[in-house]
């Protein structure tokens, strides 16, 4: 039931941001995305999901999800599944001219004391350059943060370059379609607030309660089985030379030996009834 009728979707939302589903008239909205770190690694600890579930503009469920505590709700469970980071990015952190500068993205800031102005576009979660000489991410876990930084002189870009969190002494300058290395420039990046995103799969399994069903009859005939001590008596009347034949047949669940003793004297009062 569950291959023929039931389904999984899976919904990668971003902080902030409504998706609908595909397979039901339902909006999903993460409101925010939580995160912790075990203390000294880059490793998360509990990451978990505040969703918003609307059907036609009405809001029916509103909950935290975490892993192992999903949403359940019109015969349907949104797990938290997996999470990232986008290519967008809350605010940045530069260091530049002996001071930090806070920046949000494509936000045009002064550099203070001096002619430049400093512009952060893109956000790549893992740095790395490809081999035709392009900006890629390798994953979205967020393992080589960077920031791709113009700056500017009267709205004139001067300079492009990619600075990342995890080398601030190595950069990137983009000229033309390539990335070229610079020399360790007199400016890094501090640190980068990206926007997350979260996967939240759906499913759907119309079969759940016919299996949970038989699982618990299933249970029960075992524990009947195990535990009732079932005995039985069979006795066959058969005509043999004018007489009648009689045959007397015992089953016990238990250990034949335990059965023994009470299957020999209903034998016995058998016998003493019929003579």
């Amino acid at each position: 039931m569950g291959a023929m009728y039931g389904f999984e979707e899976m919904l990668p939302i971003a902080e902030g941001s409504t998706v609908r589903m595909k397979n039901r008239p339902l909006d999903v909205t993460l409101t925010n995305f939580d995160i912790e770190y075990y203390k000294g690694t880059g490793s998360p600890s509990v990451y978990a999901s505040n969703l918003v579930v609307q059907e036609n503009g009405k809001e029916i469920a509103r909950k935290r999800i975490v892993v192992n505590d999903p949403l359940d709700i019109k015969r349907l469970r949104f797990y938290q599944a997996s999470w990232g980071m986008t290519r967008d990015f809350h605010s940045a952190i530069l260091h530049v001219a002996g001071k930090n500068l806070a920046l949000k993205q494509n936000e045009i800031v002064a550099i203070p004391g001096t002619p430049l102005s400093v512009r952060a576009n893109e956000f790549l979660p893992s740095f790395s350059v490809d081999a035709a000489g392009n900006a890629t991410t390798l994953d979205y876990e967020g393992k080589n943060p960077a920031v791709q930084v113009d700056f500017l002189i009267k709205d004139a870009v001067k300079a492009r370059v990619w600075l990342q969190k995890n080398n601030p002494h190595e950069a990137f300058q983009i000229q033309g379609n390539r990335l070229v290395p610079a020399a360790p420039p007199p400016f890094f990046l501090v640190d980068v607030d990206p926007v997350l995103f979260s996967g939240i799969q759906a499913g759907f399994d119309p079969g759940a309660p016919l299996f949970w069903f038989g699982s618990m009859w299933l249970l029960v005939g075992l524990c009947m089985h195990f535990y009732l001590h079932q005995r039985r008596i069979r006795v066959e009347l058969v005509p043999f030379e004018g007489e009648t034949r009689v045959t007397v047949i015992g089953w016990n669940s238990r250990i034949p030996a335990d059965f023994d003793k009470d299957f020999r004297s209903w034998t016995g009062q058998i016998k003493k009834a019929l003579e």
